[in-house]
């Protein structure tokens, strides 16, 4: 609640704020944010979401592969095209990028080479050979980031005992210590 000005005070206008050289700027921004805020507000659904595609490197695939077999769940005919995208962007050194014409990915190849695995290609499969290879060459399962270790525990193919631990009282640590979780995650 506004409290009012005592008897006989004034109000005092506090001068405009400056920028410097973004002042020239202002109008152009208000101008695109108001641009794009009626885009959004456009393409929102009546229900109030938005639904848009999601690119990303096929460790997208990978995940819904073996999210959906730790499940039990997923539609198997897309459980299929996530295959085919799997195998259709694989390098040819046998691993997976994690970008667009990238360098092969130890964490992105282990999930895809597991995520084909589980779809049932055999470990003779033309692609998988390639693939373990190269993933070998990379420094093998070791070498995979925390969350690939841990997708391997819950399909029990990783030792829970050998992904890092981080005690959770590390959260607490302000951002300004030497050690603190913004330091840490990815």
């Amino acid at each position: 609640m506004e409290q009012p000005l005592p008897q006989g005070a004034t109000e005092r206008q506090l001068p405009p704020m400056t920028f410097g050289k973004l002042d020239d700027m202002r109008s152009r921004v208000a101008v695109a944010i108001d641009a794009i805020r009626k885009y959004l507000f456009a393409i929102q659904a009546d229900e109030g979401y938005w639904c848009g595609e999601l690119e990303a490197d096929t460790t997208l695939e990978s995940d819904y592969i073996l999210v959906h077999t730790l499940l039990g769940t997923g539609d198997a005919g897309r459980m299929a095209k996530a295959t085919v995208e799997i195998l259709r962007h694989q390098n040819e050194d046998g691993g997976w990028p994690i970008y667009h014409g990238g360098p092969s990915n130890i964490s992105a190849s282990v999930k895809a080479y597991f995520a084909l695995k589980l779809m049932g290609y055999a470990p003779d499969h033309p692609a998988l050979l390639q693939a373990r290879q190269r993933i070998m060459e990379m420094g093998g399962v070791t070498e995979v980031n925390t969350f690939t270790k841990i997708y391997l525990c819950f399909l029990g193919q990783y030792d829970y005992d050998a992904v890092p631990a981080i005690p959770p009282e590390i959260v607490l640590f302000p951002n300004w210590f030497w050690f603190n979780i913004y330091e840490i995650s990815s």
